[in-house]
C-alpha cells in the first residue's frame, strides 16, 4: 500500500509544477510528468524484476544440459517409429523452446551487467522475452507430461525425461509470475518488487484524486489563512510554501491531528524549502488550527 507521505510529497511537487508554470488541472500534460517523474522508480523495478528472473532460473543451465541428453536419446530410440512421430515433434519442440530461454536468459545477463546501457528500457524488454517464453514452456511441460500419459508402450523411453520436464515447472512458473508482480502480494521474497510495481501502477491515480481535493478548496485555505499572516500576503509566500500550506489545511479539514499536519508539513518545508520555512510553516497552521478551534 502506497502510504501517506509518498502521496503527500509526490501531491507538492505535482501541486507546484501546476502552481509554477500557472497551469490548469484540465490542460496539465499529465503523462509526459509522470513519465519523467517515475522514471527512478521504474528504472528500480525493471532492475529488480530482471534480477528476478535470474533468479528464479539460476539453475536452468544444468537443467537444459540434462534435458537435451534425455531428450536426444528418446529421440534415437523414437526414431524411424511412424507412429510416434506427433511426441517426437513435441519433445522436439519443447527442446527448441528450452533452447531459446537458454539464448534469453544469457541475453538478460548481458544487458543487466552492461553499465553502458543509457536506461532500462531494454532491460525490461529482455525480461519479458524470458517470462514470455517461461509461460510458453510451463504449457509444454503440461502437454508434455499429458503426452507422456498417452503414449504408455514407449513408457521406457520417456521415463527418463519426465522427471527433468516436472522438476523445471516449478522454477517456470515462478518466472512466469513475475510479469505481474501485483500477484504476488504477501511473498516476501519480491516485496521490494512488489512495492515499486504499486507505485509506478498506482501513485499517479491516487496523487491526481488528493491534488484535485487540494485545489477544490484552495479559495477556502486562503481565507483561512489571511487573517493570521501578517505582514504578508498570499502572494508574496513562495510557491513551495503556498503549496505546503495547502496541503496541511487539506489535512486539516480532512480531520487529521494539528499535531500530526504540523510535522509532516515541516517535514516537508525542511525537505524543500528550508528551516526558516518551516518554522513560518509551523506558525500558520498553529494560527489557523488555533483559530478555527475557537
Amino acid at each position: 500500500m502506497i502510504s501517506p507521505t509518498q502521496i503527500r510529497k509526490a501531491s507538492l511537487t505535482l501541486l507546484y509544477a501546476l502552481m509554477e508554470n500557472g497551469t490548469t488541472v484540465d490542460a496539465f500534460d499529465f503523462d509526459t510528468y509522470w513519465e519523467i517523474g517515475l522514471e527512478p522508480q521504474r528504472d528500480r523495478l525493471h532492475v529488480a524484476q530482471a534480477k528476478a528472473v535470474l533468479h528464479c532460473l539460476r539453475q536452468q543451465g544444468d537443467s537444459l544440459r540434462l534435458l537435451r541428453e534425455r531428450v536426444t536419446r528418446a529421440q534415437d530410440a523414437l526414431h524411424g517409429d511412424g507412429t510416434a512421430a506427433r511426441l517426437s515433434a513435441q519433445l522436439s519442440g519443447y527442446l527448441d523452446y528450452s533452447d531459446r530461454l537458454d539464448a534469453s536468459l544469457r541475453g538478460l545477463q548481458y544487458c543487466l551487467a552492461d553499465k553502458r546501457r543509457d536506461g532500462t528500457g531494454q532491460l525490461a524488454l529482455c525480461s519479458r522475452d524470458v517470462m514470455v517464453l517461461a509461460a510458453t514452456l510451463v504449457e509444454l511441460s503440461d502437454e508434455l507430461v499429458t503426452a507422456f500419459a498417452d503414449w504408455p508402450a514407449y513408457r521406457a523411453v520417456l521415463a527418463p525425461v519426465e522427471p527433468v520436464v516436472s522438476r523445471r515447472v516449478r522454477a517456470l512458473r515462478e518466472c512466469a509470475a513475475l510479469r505481474s508482480p501485483a500477484a504476488l502480494l504477501g511473498n516476501p521474497q519480491y516485496a521490494a518488487m512488489v512495492r515499486l510495481d504499486e507505485v509506478v501502477r498506482e501513485l499517479p491515480g491516487e496523487v491526481d484524486r488528493y491534488v484535485r481535493a487540494v485545489l477544490a478548496g484552495q479559495e477556502a485555505y486562503e481565507a483561512q489563512m489571511a487573517p493570521v499572516l501578517e505582514h504578508y500576503s498570499m502572494e508574496r509566500l513562495s510557491v513551495v510554501d503556498r503549496c505546503i500550506l495547502y496541503i496541511a489545511l487539506h489535512e486539516l479539514s480532512c480531520g487529521l491531528k494539528v499535531q500530526i499536519v504540523v510535522a509532516e508539513a515541516t517535514d516537508l518545508a525542511h525537505a524543500y524549502s528550508g528551516s526558516k520555512s518551516a518554522r513560518f510553516i509551523h506558525g500558520v497552521i498553529g494560527a489557523v488550527a488555533a483559530k478555527g478551534a475557537s
